[in-house]
């Protein structure tokens, strides 16, 4: 059996079945993608909601997860080994070894670091979907300025914001 240590700073939202910040997050990540997605996850945790995303993209996409607690990692491998998913160790070097403009979809969990979300609509193809959940809609004003993008409330899911990088003109 797998164990992992709780502490302060490590959540454990997908372990608990009735919690509703991780139910929110799942119906609005669910929402945010399609199959076939390239999807990259910041904030993974355990592996949950990777688990989730992996199965409703399909074999014809993929998720690489990304949580900068090394025991989550750890954890998150060993109880989802996916095909279609890869769960990493969230540093600088990992998120910059990821090609531009690779994937249709990114999402920010709770769980993950403050991004400047400029450089994450990077990371999106064009078109593609930038994810903010929980405290990191309060970054969507930054992001007004950028040309050639929307900004809108994920239905039914108060604490979601969808940014979309609209196709090229």
């Amino acid at each position: 059996s797998m164990r992992i240590r709780a502490t302060r700073d490590r959540k454990f939202l997908d372990l608990l079945p009735s919690d509703t910040e991780h139910q929110l997050n799942l119906r609005a990540a669910l929402a945010a993608t399609r199959p076939g997605d390239r999807v990259l996850l910041l904030g993974a945790g355990t592996g949950a909601l990777t688990a989730h995303l992996a199965d409703h993209v399909g074999p014809s996409g993929a998720v690489t997860a990304f949580e900068a607690d090394a025991q989550s990692v750890a954890y998150a491998r060993a109880r989802y080994p996916l095909d279609n998913a890869a769960h990493e160790r969230l540093t600088k070097s990992t998120l910059n070894a990821e090609p531009a403009a690779a994937a249709e979809t990114v999402i920010l969990t709770p769980l993950s670091p403050p991004f400047d979300p400029a450089e994450l609509l990077g990371r999106l193809a064009r078109p593609g979907r930038l994810l903010l959940l929980g405290p990191h809609t309060a970054l969507a004003p930054r992001l007004k300025p950028v040309q050639g993008i929307a900004i809108e409330p994920v239905t039914a899911v108060s604490t979601a914001l969808l940014v979309r990088k609209l196709p090229a003109a």
